[in-house]
């Protein structure tokens, strides 16, 4: 991983749960983050056709990677946008679907990988979504099969993030221990990401009683985006921010990474959490 033809000198990347595009705010903040392009791969979950048409409308500087969820025959709606002067090699997707039967009550949940090539240097960038049901043991399956199918890609730097689902800080450190020693937390210091007061109906016990939390004027706050980086970035300065603005009932979480001036031997990590 130390070959020099992999060092690349900055990369800016967000993530976000879409929440199906359900929150009034979502169109325009997503129309400006594709028209201003100031991300190199933008990392979204739950993308639904409202969202594709805004995509499809509005990113004129960026491709996008889609695959299908074959375990329930139809496209995932995992997503990963890239600039234009970002070049595709291959994607990769892993279904959790047959992780938890039913399958057919799945499908949000996989892993989408892509190979991509920025000049001479190869990078492999995901995005995540793990399930969201009451049982942590099954998102630490999912975890453990999308970590296999990661280091299949070992060899050059990786970069994932999206929607761990993650409901306690007990579960966290299960998910870091996971994907240790490979893998590096980016966002250790910055807040929560998701907030039960924008919680969408759904006919489940978990979504109706955050509703009904959020008529009562009750929020309940988990940190479950992240982001992770391979040991290739451990001597890059990290910016990780959970962003303010209130598009889904997931917040978005940005991650800067620039090569440091410093010594190889010296690590700098800052992070910061906007107000």
């Amino acid at each position: 991983m130390s070959n020099n033809k992999y060092i690349m000198q900055y990369l800016k990347v967000i993530t976000l749960n879409c929440q199906k595009g359900y929150q009034p705010k979502f169109k325009n903040f997503l129309e400006n983050i594709v028209v201003y392009g100031e991300y190199d791969f933008i990392l979204l979950q739950e993308v639904t056709s409202n969202v594709l048409q805004i995509i499809e409308e509005s990113a004129n500087s960026y491709s996008y990677l889609n695959l299908p969820n074959e375990d329930v025959f139809q496209n995932s709606p995992l997503y990963i946008l890239y600039r234009n002067n970002i070049f595709l090699e291959k994607g990769a997707f892993l279904s959790f679907a047959k992780i938890r039967p039913p399958a057919s009550a799945r499908i949000p949940f996989g892993l989408l990988l892509g190979k991509f090539r920025i000049n001479n240097t190869f990078l492999i960038v995901g995005t995540m979504h793990l399930n969201s049901g009451i049982n942590s043991k099954i998102r630490l399956l999912e975890l453990e099969a999308a970590k296999e199918k990661i280091l299949t890609f070992v060899e050059y730097p990786i970069l994932f993030g999206g929607d761990f689902n993650t409901a306690s800080s007990w579960e966290l450190r299960k998910n870091k221990k996971v994907l240790s020693p490979e893998f590096i937390h980016t966002n250790s210091a910055t807040g929560t990401t998701l907030d039960s007061r924008f919680t969408e109906y759904a006919p489940n016990m978990l979504n109706i009683f955050a509703r009904i939390l959020s008529w009562l004027g009750i929020s309940i706050k988990f940190k479950t985006d992240h982001i992770f980086i391979s040991n290739s970035f451990k001597d890059y300065l990290l910016t990780a921010r959970v962003l303010k603005d209130r598009v889904s009932d997931h917040s978005p979480l940005e991650l800067e990474i620039e090569r440091s001036r410093f010594s190889k031997e010296r690590t700098s990590t800052k992070q910061m959490r906007k107000a």
